[in-house]
């Protein structure tokens, strides 16, 4: 992943998938903007960051079998 990758990720707050666009990776860690309310994201190990919403659905699935 770099800036200006689209990423998607569960939203623990809202419930809801959502997308955002990395701005900077510094130290492995990740600062993106939510593609639908503009506000900032921090990833952390609650909170990963998919390439694909396919790829985020897999993993929820996997965990939930």
């Amino acid at each position: 992943m770099k800036p200006g990758d689209k990423v998607w990720y569960f939203d623990n707050y809202n419930r809801v998938i959502s997308s955002a666009i990395i701005k900077k990776i510094d130290y492995n860690i990740l600062e993106a903007i939510d593609e639908h309310t503009g506000m900032p994201v921090g990833f952390d190990e609650h909170t990963l960051p998919f390439p694909t919403r396919e790829v985020l659905c897999e993993h929820y699935r996997k965990i939930f079998e």
